[in-house]
């Protein structure tokens, strides 16, 4: 007999005695079936238990259009929330990665604070966000977005910024609001917010349409959703080859972890079959050589993740000390990310 089985839920393994495991499961099913609509009222101030049927969308849905109502009440919500709930009875939230307790990730998000918060600050501004807004941050980090939206919102508005891990948050400024929550177990705060946003995050998240649906139903009717993730594609023309040989184990090796490093160029389709009006793309690629800030960030992920890559049997020490010099030499340039940016609005009522 085993005397334990490993059981994923959500990409997050959890080692439970088998008999636990049956019997918690147990508990969860009437909590998937019937708990629909518990706690995610209007402010998150709670809302009826049990009344929603399973094919009806629930009452935050209106600005999502045909298609939208159809995946929120029929399947986005309902897996999400019995997600969210087993999550917490399996052992709780699910983990990045390169988790916040990682040695070098506060450098590490400081680094890419400085890489990206200029881009996503110029998307924003084209959706004309200003003094009085609500906004959201999904997926905060270190709280740089969020601190600059509370500066630009001011004085009337509110900046909130959600995050699974608030711990590497260094951003502290009046008008700033932070959470911790999980975006899979509902949206924050039903048709509230004048802007949705969210970088890099959804490509570590395992039920990308059940997120993507709750971070629209956060936005208020005519209120802007912008969702910023990376596209490797740059990486699969890579020059020299073994660079290019190097990303094709790292892409092997994300694969494995539940990590979609090409989802940037399915975000415009998944906002568009939502109903969002409006809708524009873009994707933005830095061109850089050795040394320099990007190869840096490049150099330090993969030294922190370097045993783990190794192990996977993805990647070799060759390989990897063949990619971190060219990252050290600056006569050598390259691409890797497509950043793609898809931005729409809410339908009005």
């Amino acid at each position: 007999m085993l005397a334990g089985s490993l059981i994923k839920f959500a990409r997050v393994p959890v080692t439970l005695p088998v008999g636990e495991i049956i019997g918690r499961l147990n508990r969860l099913q009437p909590l998937i079936r019937y708990e629909l609509n518990d706690s995610f009222g209007r402010g998150g101030r709670g809302g009826r238990r049990g009344t929603t049927a399973p094919n009806e969308a629930p009452h935050h849905a209106a600005g999502l259009g045909d298609a939208g109502r159809k995946l929120l009440g029929e399947r986005a919500w309902v897996s999400a929330r019995g997600r969210s709930r087993a999550r917490a009875e399996l052992g709780g939230m699910p983990e990045y990665v390169l988790d916040h307790h990682q040695e070098g990730e506060r450098e590490r998000l400081a680094l890419m604070s400085r890489l990206l918060d200029p881009m996503h600050r110029g998307h924003i501004d084209r959706l004309g966000v200003g003094p009085g807004a609500r906004t959201l941050e999904v997926g905060c980090g270190n709280g740089s977005v969020s601190a600059w939206l509370a500066g630009l919102v001011a004085p009337a508005g509110r900046a909130v910024a959600v995050d699974l891990d608030l711990s590497l948050v260094v951003a502290d400024v009046p008008g700033l609001e932070f959470r911790q929550a999980d975006i899979l177990a509902g949206p924050v705060e039903p048709e509230d917010f004048d802007l949705v946003t969210a970088r890099a995050v959804l490509h570590h998240i395992g039920d990308v349409e059940a997120a993507v649906v709750n971070l629209v139903a956060s936005a208020r009717p005519g209120g802007a959703v912008l969702l910023i993730e990376p596209d490797f594609l740059p990486v699969t023309v890579a020059e020299p080859p073994e660079v290019r040989a190097f990303w094709a184990g790292w892409l092997a090796w994300s694969r494995e972890q539940g990590i979609d490093y090409l989802i940037g160029r399915r975000l415009p389709a998944m906002l568009s079959r939502l109903g969002l009006e409006d809708m524009e793309a873009t994707a933005e690629t830095a061109h850089y050589n050795g040394g320099s800030a990007w190869a840096v960030y490049w150099r330090q992920t993969v030294a922190e993740l370097r045993t783990r890559l190794v192990a996977s049997g993805k990647l070799n020490d060759r390989l990897i000390d063949t990619f971190l010099a060219w990252c050290a030499d600056p006569a050598w340039w390259t691409q890797t990310i497509a950043f793609t940016a898809a931005a729409g609005h809410v339908r009005g009522e």
